[in-house]
């Protein structure tokens, strides 16, 4: 999920988001990448396989490079590896209205 830690564009994110035709609960807005590691841990959840490869954020094959893990827990080191190099920080699935309303 989003969370603020995730970087500048994130940072004042709210839990609940209403715009449009979309709304989103960002659940974990208020957690840290070092949260989310506890809590699977503590708890047992599986983690996805790519995390043991060096992805810490996992997207796209065209948005996500692995990052040295070193750097995963430095604020939005995970994801130094997503849109590296092209001034992007965003999916489509976040973007969806924002694209729509400026092709109207």
């Amino acid at each position: 999920g989003r969370r603020r830690d995730h970087g500048f564009d994130r940072a004042f994110l709210d839990v609940y988001e209403e715009g449009g035709a979309q709304f989103k609960m960002n659940v974990l807005a208020h957690w840290t990448f070092r949260d989310c590691w506890d809590y699977i841990e503590h708890n047992g959840v599986p983690a996805h396989p790519l995390h043991q490869d060096g992805y810490p954020s996992i997207g796209d094959l065209q948005s996500t490079l692995p990052v040295p893990k070193e750097k995963w827990f430095e604020y939005a080191g995970e994801r130094s590896g997503r849109w590296s190099g092209e001034g992007k920080t965003e999916c489509g699935i976040h973007t969806f209205e924002k694209l729509r309303e400026e092709e109207d």
